[in-house]
């Protein structure tokens, strides 16, 4: 295995609030995702939800090589 093909984590940056459709869409191509979420509650006008909300906003992890990086 040479270091081009070495597989890394790496952080990347997506729209804010599209962090769980980013990480399903490279899960569907193979990639290896990190994307923590948490459980909270919102209040609604008319009552309380519980929702899963990225840990962090704005970015996801992946394990890639450097070629599908520069993709």
């Amino acid at each position: 295995m040479s270091q081009t093909d070495s597989k890394y984590w790496r952080a990347f940056y997506v729209k804010p609030r599209h962090e769980k459709k980013a990480s399903e869409r490279l899960q569907e191509n193979g990639f290896e995702i990190f994307c923590p979420l948490i459980k909270t509650k919102v209040k609604w006008n008319d009552r309380w939800k519980k929702v899963q909300k990225p840990w962090i906003n704005g970015y996801i992890f992946a394990q890639v090589t450097e070629e599908e990086r520069m993709q």
